[in-house]
């Protein structure tokens, strides 16, 4: 376990103890709140420590480049392209990927490794969009396709989902299906009418996902395990009653929420389950959805719908009006689920989920 992890578990654990008052018994009130200023300034330290850790693992980070190469160099050598948004999913990926080179010269700003797999030589480039949203994804992919000419694009991050017991927070979503509601017309009440775009995954990409659930976790490296992982899994509790502010939505919704919470922590477990590997459709927007009733009625539309993300779309649609045509995955970890306030540890943990399994994917497909 790194230092970083300890102080993460030390981090949570004092912190648990503060909200849920576990303090030892038979004590005087003013024991008692000597009791609680030790922990404070026992959590006020490793939070300290924390943040000094990670301020040096981005200084790292950003001196981690060799040199750097122009994008003709590098055109044609490509056969991984990763896609980020977010700093923390970027970050999670480079991390993954230390050896790495800046890449100039182009529309995009890449980062550029390359090793040996066997008898053969892997490139992998990086980049991520400037902002959330359909569009900026695709002016990204479009001018990555065209400078690097990849054989494969991951775009790799966190998503939210709808509730289904089989899944949980953390656990990652492989898209076999793109679901485009980026067209919308607005009707009279407040409603919303859907012209759903999008299609299934390019055949090869169909191949792969099938085979996926085949591999043995060997094959994929063990990416489901902590050190993997390298984040400490969140403990989560989801309450009994549905009217609890943790809930949102109509009392259909809540009950789905809590069966999809309550698979991935199942009560009276002590040990958490690692993230698992699912198959699913993939809904695309510039919507950041948060609101239950558009989440019931894009399921009505498409009832296969999983994953809720702003960038497939996008990205799909820069592959489908290429002439390279290279393949396209979605490898999104799930950081929200529609209808339920987790705890913010949960981006992080999602971030490191989904870098870990793309990774892993790298060197085993």
């Amino acid at each position: 376990m790194t230092d970083r992890s300890r102080l993460e578990r030390d981090i949570q654990f004092l912190q648990s103890t503060l909200d849920k008052s576990l303090f030892p018994r038979n004590i005087t009130a003013e024991e008692k709140e000597r009791f609680k200023g030790l922990i404070m300034d026992d959590l006020k330290n490793k939070k300290s420590k924390a943040e000094a850790i990670e301020q040096r693992e981005r200084i790292r980070d950003q001196h981690t480049h060799i040199d750097a190469m122009h994008v003709s160099e590098v055109k044609g050598r490509v056969n991984y392209a990763i896609i980020s948004v977010r700093e923390d999913e970027y970050r999670s990926m480079l991390r993954r990927f230390p050896n790495r080179i800046r890449v100039d010269g182009g529309k995009n700003v890449y980062d550029f490794c390359e090793f040996d797999l066997g008898s053969q030589k892997i490139g992998v480039s990086f980049c991520r969009t400037p902002e959330q949203g359909t569009s900026k994804a695709q002016s990204v992919a479009r001018n990555l396709i065209e400078e690097l000419q990849p054989d494969w694009i991951l775009l790799v991050g966190i998503a939210g989902a709808v509730p289904y017991h089989e899944y949980c927070l953390g656990d990652v979503i492989i898209a076999d299906r793109l679901h485009d509601f980026r067209v919308t017309a607005a009707l009279e009440g407040g409603l919303r009418s859907q012209d759903t775009r999008g299609g299934p995954m390019d055949r090869d990409v169909e191949k792969v996902i099938a085979y996926l659930p085949g591999m043995s976790p060997a094959a994929l490296q063990y990416w489901h395990r902590a050190r993997n992982v390298r984040k400490r899994k969140p403990a989560e509790s989801p309450p009994v009653d549905l009217n609890d502010d943790h809930y949102y939505g109509d009392m259909s919704w809540r009950e789905a929420v809590q069966r999809c919470i309550r698979g991935g922590h199942p009560a009276g477990k002590t040990r958490l389950r690692p993230p698992k590997m699912f198959v699913g459709n993939t809904a695309s927007s510039d919507t950041l959805v948060t609101d239950t009733k558009l989440a019931q009625q894009w399921k009505e539309t498409a009832k296969n719908v999983c994953a809720i993300e702003m960038e497939l779309a996008g990205v799909y649609e820069a592959v489908h009006d290429s002439s390279v045509k290279p393949k396209l995955m979605s490898v999104r970890a799930i950081s929200d689920i529609v209808g339920y306030k987790r705890s913010p540890e949960w981006t992080e943990y999602a971030c490191q989920s989904s870098a870990s399994f793309a990774a892993a994917l790298v060197v085993s497909v």
